[in-house]
């Protein structure tokens, strides 16, 4: 399996790279903007991306948008300090497969990315739920509207 890992801090590139290093037949490359990112996805055609959100210059978001177009069935797992509803539906929306946070276990990152490298999607357990309860909390309520007969 070819994993792309894009991230601009050095630490939590070797980081993934020595968590994956596990992985039976993982061949693993690094890139630290969303430019040089693109470039990679073209030369090396990985199975999988593991993607932050703020990269310099080119962010996360439009990384996934621009991989997609090259290649619709792209498999991106975003890992993320951003936790919150609002950015995980945003990349999930942009075509993203996965979301963890950068808190989440590595058993947890593991599992991520394994699922999104068959074509699975995987959200990190506390923000789906996450992201559930702020939609049933925003969502319009049905019966406000309804008066009682009398």
């Amino acid at each position: 399996m070819k994993i792309l890992i894009v991230d601009d801090h050095p630490i939590v590139r070797a980081g993934l790279r020595r968590l994956l290093a596990g992985e039976v037949g993982a061949e693993i490359c690094e890139s630290a903007d969303g430019k040089t990112a693109l470039t990679a996805f073209r030369e090396q055609r990985s199975d999988v991306v593991i993607l932050d959100l703020n990269l310099p210059g080119l962010g996360g978001l439009e990384v996934i948008s621009q991989r997609r177009a090259t290649d619709p069935n792209a498999h991106v797992l975003l890992l993320s300090m951003h936790d919150d509803p609002i950015h995980v539906t945003h990349a999930l929306q942009a075509g993203a497969a996965g979301y963890v946070s950068k808190r989440a276990l590595p058993d947890e990152i593991l599992a991520a990315v394994r699922r999104v490298a068959v074509g699975q999607t995987y959200v990190e357990h506390k923000i789906a739920e996450e992201v559930v309860f702020s939609n049933i909390r925003e969502a319009p309520q049905p019966l406000t509207g309804l008066r009682s007969r009398d």
